[in-house]
């Protein structure tokens, strides 16, 4: 709180709308570029960019990451009720990550885990560059409940395709440690959210908090009600 007392300084932003394989939408990019500019009328320097990122390399070594922990949370849950979890109780897509990955040779497990480090590394020396990184939160619309219960049917290919054609922005941002923002500032024209993303250098949330603070007064939507919600 007493951050926000502090205006926000000129900020250098970068600004990328789509990542390679998984084009954004056009509610997605006009998000987007409503929110870039947003911050020039705020008085900040907006740059197209592209970040150093090997989108298939990176999601397979994600992916890695990922199935092989829940395949060893699984086993631990296995351990303490004293016999192996019966992989049909678990929903489908933990299940295809428990048998996809199960078997990872320790090799790749730490080469994957080893690739993340380094891209770590490489988004820090890149963000010198630039104070935040600005892109869509979401490269699609929000989608209806139940849109991911995926069936016995798909492989971890598919749902690595659907998760990622949906969501590829906010990942990396977890995976290097870089804090991040989603922030609301546009609607599209059936009066859906269609949110963007600030991400900062690592250990620099103040900066996003103050940026937020600085586009909510200049561009409030506390007024943004749906027809249902928990308040009324």
């Amino acid at each position: 709180m007493e951050a926000l007392q502090t205006p926000v300084k000129k900020l250098r932003i970068g600004l990328y709308e789509s990542v390679e394989h998984w084009a954004s939408s056009d509610d997605a990019k006009k998000a987007v570029q409503f929110a870039a500019k947003c911050c020039e009328d705020l008085g900040h320097e907006v740059e197209i960019t592209k970040i150093p990122v090997d989108y298939e390399l990176f999601f397979k070594d994600f992916f890695n990451i990922m199935g092989v922990n829940t395949a060893d949370y699984v086993g631990h849950i296995g351990q303490m009720q004293g016999k192996p979890v019966d992989l049909s109780l678990l929903d489908p897509r933990n299940r295809t990550f428990v048998q996809a990955k199960q078997n990872t040779s320790a090799i790749e497990y730490v080469n994957s885990v080893t690739n993340m480090h380094i891209l770590g590394r490489t988004m820090a020396e890149y963000m010198k560059n630039f104070d935040v990184i600005l892109s869509p939160t979401l490269a699609l619309e929000p989608v209806k409940v139940g849109n991911f219960n995926f069936d016995t049917s798909k492989t971890i290919d598919d749902i690595s395709e659907a998760f990622h054609r949906y969501a590829p922005f906010t990942t990396v941002a977890n995976a290097t440690g870089q804090p991040a923002m989603n922030v609301p500032l546009f609607w599209n024209a059936v009066g859906l959210p269609i949110g963007v993303q600030f991400a900062g250098r690592f250990g620099e949330e103040v900066t996003l908090l103050q940026l937020a603070h600085q586009l909510e007064q200049a561009i409030p939507w506390i007024d943004k009600i749906p027809p249902v919600n928990a308040m009324f």
